[in-house]
């Protein structure tokens, strides 16, 4: 079930409405167990059989935190002697393999078997390999990156264990964020699950204005964007470098439309059962250096990635050279993340160069002794021209496709292949889309006193006349056959 389909507009009205007329009338466990349910409705909707691996997931995580809990509250000299550490150390590096392995087994047996047999074909040697051919189970990469948090955070002794199985079950399986993120951290919601929750009218109308805006995104220009973009990528050999160019643009859009728009979908749901989510995006394309994209891109991840991978390894309370080590390999691991494919892996590593050759810069040219708007502007044009070059890896299904993709920008320029009847309502989209997130970086909104408790008719703009012709525009210009989102496939 995805949320721009027929089955979530009648599935997330009819949860709404019994969760806070009926359930939430009951105990706070009650209210959690009719979450759980609805969450194990909307994720075996697809196929009732992965609700198994996220059942088992949970109920694992669950009790290692729980072991953990009860070796340190029944042997407190487990904090002096290092041989009796060892059950808390085993129990946190269980969690780890069973989920990591579970991940393993689904999205990348296949890949490292066929690539150990590719390269031993180099050498002359033909290696038969067994593959599984499983099907990755929609949203295992997200849920098993949630469930670490707690385990890993308990360990390191940042999280109390709840003893509460049902509010964690229900912080496993909230819905709104289950398939894509954003990824939610088990110190920040599992006590949000905990607490009996009150419904606010402006908390939840601030949902539905969220969920009004990614949709918007989604199926207004990402979907758009997305024809152009298959039709010039389908076909390479027929399309010069300039449509290339364009596709390449298009496709850098519409990944971060597509993307940011389930983001704010999934946070305005959150909000519509008084769950704070944490923000995913803060427009990316602002950004005046890489360093700095990610800080704004996909945030529950580039965060977890900070937190569990890059500050292990030593971060960079170590040596120069060190640090750019640990940089390169948290993005490679981050490329690999997102897909088994060695076309995630170069653009991985691709994000770890740019990131290793920004802090180069800064050491030799610390100012570039330009005006500071102008550097500004120059600097958040380079960086999207740099993330548009990494994200035609990340598109195209093979490294040397790719490269042939980008030496048509360079070599074969021409005339740009134009889809009026496809562009049109896509462009005018973005237009609106580029005005609002102008505003939104600059505050323009709160400067002209359209904040959210602005009075007379600037409230009226914002709560009434700006929803409305958002549907409107929505119902006229959306491509409601544009399938799942992007991020469903990682």
């Amino acid at each position: 079930m995805i949320f721009t389909s027929i089955e979530f507009a009648i599935f997330c009205p009819i949860i709404f409405l019994f969760y806070w007329l009926v359930f939430n009338r009951f105990s706070i466990k009650i209210s959690n167990i009719f979450l759980i349910v609805a969450g194990y409705v909307f994720y075996g909707w697809w196929n009732w059989r992965i609700c198994f691996l996220l059942f088992g997931v949970t109920v694992v995580t669950w009790l290692c935190g729980y072991g953990m809990d009860y070796c340190r509250r029944t042997k407190p000299q487990c904090e002096e002697d290092s041989q009796c550490k060892n059950p808390v150390f085993g129990l946190n590096l269980l969690a780890i393999l069973f989920c990591i392995g579970i991940l393993g087994v689904f999205k990348y047996y296949d890949f490292f078997t066929s690539s150990f047999a590719a390269l031993f074909t180099l050498f002359g040697q033909n290696i038969a390999v067994t593959r599984l051919g499983l099907i990755l189970p929609v949203g295992i990469s997200f849920y098993i990156f949630q469930s670490l948090t707690y385990t890993i955070d308990i360990y390191k002794r940042k999280l109390e264990p709840t003893d509460d199985i049902i509010a964690y079950f229900a912080f496993m399986s909230f819905f709104p964020q289950l398939l894509s993120g954003p990824i939610g951290r088990a110190s920040r919601l599992i006590p949000q699950f905990e607490t009996r929750r009150k419904f606010n009218y402006d908390y939840v109308v601030g949902g539905f204005r969220l969920i009004l805006w990614g949709l918007f995104m989604k199926v207004c220009v990402a979907d758009r964007l997305a024809i152009y973009v298959d039709t010039i990528y389908g076909n390479l050999a027929m399309h010069n470098g300039t449509s290339v160019a364009l596709a390449a643009i298009f496709y850098s859009i519409l990944i971060y439309c597509d993307f940011a728009g389930y983001s704010y979908m999934a946070i305005g749901c959150g909000r519509l059962f008084g769950i704070g989510l944490d923000e995913n995006f803060h427009r990316p394309y602002f950004a005046g250096s890489v360093g700095d994209f990610w800080r704004r891109w996909h945030i529950s991840l580039s965060t977890w990635f900070r937190d569990y991978v890059y500050i292990p390894l030593g971060g960079n309370r170590v040596s120069r050279l060190r640090n750019y080590f640990n940089l390169f390999v948290t993005f490679l691991i981050s490329g690999l993340w997102h897909g088994a494919a060695w076309t995630f892996v170069f653009w991985g590593g691709l994000h770890g160069i740019y990131q290793i050759s920004d802090k180069i810069r800064k050491i030799f040219l610390p100012s570039l002794g330009i005006n500071q708007y102008l550097k500004q502007i120059f600097s958040i044009l380079i960086t999207f021209v740099l993330v548009t070059v990494a994200w035609v890896f990340f598109r195209l299904p093979d490294i040397d496709l790719a490269f042939h993709a980008i030496g048509k920008i360079v070599a074969e320029v021409g005339m740009p292949f134009i889809d009026k009847a496809t562009l049109g309502f896509g462009l005018l989209s973005l237009m609106g889309l580029v005005v609002v997130e102008i505003i939104s970086e600059y505050g323009l909104f709160q400067r002209a006193g359209f904040g959210v408790f602005g009075g007379g008719y600037k409230r009226l703009i914002i709560n009434y006349i700006g929803p409305i012709v958002l549907i409107l525009w929505i119902v006229a210009a959306g491509v409601f056959d544009g399938g799942q989102f992007i991020y469903f496939q990682f």
